[in-house]
């Protein structure tokens, strides 16, 4: 048997034996009252509550103990899987972000190489329509030829 077995039948033939003894009070009080002997009757229940509160307090004590220290065993070992489980996530994530660095270099590369052997395509720029603020456009007249000059040519 295990030790939790082991304690746990202690424990059962500890409750039976309060509840035993629960019962003998129980057929001493009705044998006092048939009898009428109060002070006897009083003095025997404060002594099964003595006893009863000394067990009752030994077997939950008992098992408060063993409660504590199973809860931080377990609080423990928790402890250590969570961070097992953690210290395996972070270098796996590590990993992974290495992984993309390295294919990130790698398209950089071929980015850049693509870039060096074509040429660069020439920009066009627009030629600016804006007018300097101080020039002014002067009016030209234009001249028409004198009639006699016109009769000239065509004669």
């Amino acid at each position: 048997m295990t030790n939790e077995q082991s304690e746990t039948k202690s424990q059962r033939v500890q409750v039976k034996t309060v509840l035993e003894s629960w019962n003998k009070v129980k057929q001493e009080l009705h044998n006092f009252v048939k009898e009428k002997k109060i002070k006897e009757i009083q003095s025997s229940v404060k002594a099964f509550v003595r006893n009863a509160k000394n067990d009752f307090n030994g077997i939950v004590g008992k098992d408060l103990t063993d409660i504590k220290r199973k809860f931080k065993d377990e609080k423990k070992q928790l402890e250590l899987l969570v961070d097992k489980v953690i210290q395996a996530e972070v270098k796996k994530a590590k990993q992974f972000v290495d992984l993309q660095k390295n294919e990130l270099s790698k398209l950089q590369k071929k980015v850049e190489g693509f870039v060096r052997t074509k040429k660069p395509v020439k920009k066009t720029q627009r030629r600016s329509t804006v007018k300097a603020a101080g020039t002014t456009k002067r009016k030209s007249t234009r001249r028409t030829p004198s009639k006699s000059a016109t009769h000239a040519t065509t004669t």
